[in-house]
């Protein structure tokens, strides 16, 4: 939904949607939304990282998947998140 959210108009949802077809979907479980809850009360003043990444990272370390993002100051935080940026991207 975050990858669909980003995209500018429908030709960049395709390409989404092709490139990520490959891959599963892993859903929320109740368990998710008790950790997320406690990080988001345990970090969003301090670090400022929103419900939906502390969605996202309990996903992650549930199922022990590393998380590639732009936004690792956000998720530094997150106890045993394997935090990653997807690629090097040039300098403005």
């Amino acid at each position: 939904m975050e990858l669909n959210q980003g995209a500018r108009d429908q030709s960049e949802r395709e390409k989404i949607i092709t490139r990520f077809a490959a891959h599963s979907i892993v859903h929320l479980e109740s368990g998710d939304s008790r950790v997320a809850s406690a990080w988001f009360v345990a970090h969003w003043l301090s670090h400022k990282i929103g419900i939906l990444d502390c969605l996202i990272a309990a996903i992650a370390v549930r199922v022990g998947a590393p998380l590639y993002t732009f936004n690792t100051a956000h998720f530094r935080v997150i106890p045993g998140l394997d935090v990653r940026s997807p690629y090097d991207r040039p300098q403005k």
